[in-house]
């Protein structure tokens, strides 16, 4: 079964929220990891602002993705040639031992999707960024050629066409001082979201399964 077909079982069987964990220590990861499991399709990750990162922890993280049955996804939005994304894929991060799912820009071309592929993992191409809404990347020639696999579907706020997950979700529609821009539920679905992209509205909540589970009824 190829990671396309993964998710779409994990959204059938659980929900559509990718939970996007950007904390700085591992045992952070590990504990939102496990607390939140079992309500999420995704766990994702930005391996480089983890201060003590190591390969033994991530796979701890992999361990406890099919305890709960989740994928992770590293939220790098890879954007070089192909040759520097071999090297990526199995440098120091090692993402071909334990990753899922990548974001990266439309710029890697057939040569970085061929790269991902390789490995098996599954990309969710960048077409809008929640910073600067409404400036789209040129996601759709790759998409349609490549969908369902490699290409899994992307990141955008505006009714992209595709299997649309859409960052910044948060009860409250406003933003913060670093131009993150938040969206409720209810207005991300009516801009085409079919998944969720949740971060402090859960991990800086008192009580982050509680506050998942309203997610889930939206």
């Amino acid at each position: 079964m190829n990671v396309n077909d993964k998710l779409k079982e994990i959204i059938k069987e659980k929900t559509n929220i990718i939970f996007s964990c950007d904390v700085s220590t591992m045992k952070e990861l590990l504990y939102f990891a496990d607390l939140c499991g079992p309500y999420i399709c995704v766990l994702k990750v930005h391996t480089d602002i983890i201060e003590d990162f190591t390969l033994n922890g991530i796979l701890k993280v992999k361990e406890l993705s099919i305890k709960h049955n989740f994928l992770i996804m590293e939220d790098r939005k890879f954007g070089d040639i192909g040759y520097t994304l071999y090297k990526q894929i199995g440098g120091y991060f090692k993402y071909n031992k334990w990753c899922d799912l990548v974001t990266a820009y439309p710029y890697i071309g057939e040569t970085g999707l061929q790269a991902f592929k390789k490995y098996g993992i599954g990309v969710f191409l960048i077409a809008e960024l929640s910073i600067n809404e409404g400036q789209m990347l040129p996601y759709e020639e790759l998409y349609e050629k490549y969908y369902p696999y490699p290409v899994v579907g992307t990141i955008g706020q505006n009714n992209t066409g595709t299997l649309q997950a859409t960052p910044g979700i948060h009860f409250e529609n406003s933003n913060d001082n670093l131009n993150q821009v938040y969206k409720t539920p209810q207005i991300a679905r009516k801009k085409g979201a079919d998944l969720f992209i949740i971060g402090r509205g859960i991990y800086l909540s008192d009580d982050p399964v509680k506050t998942i589970k309203k997610y889930l009824i939206q």
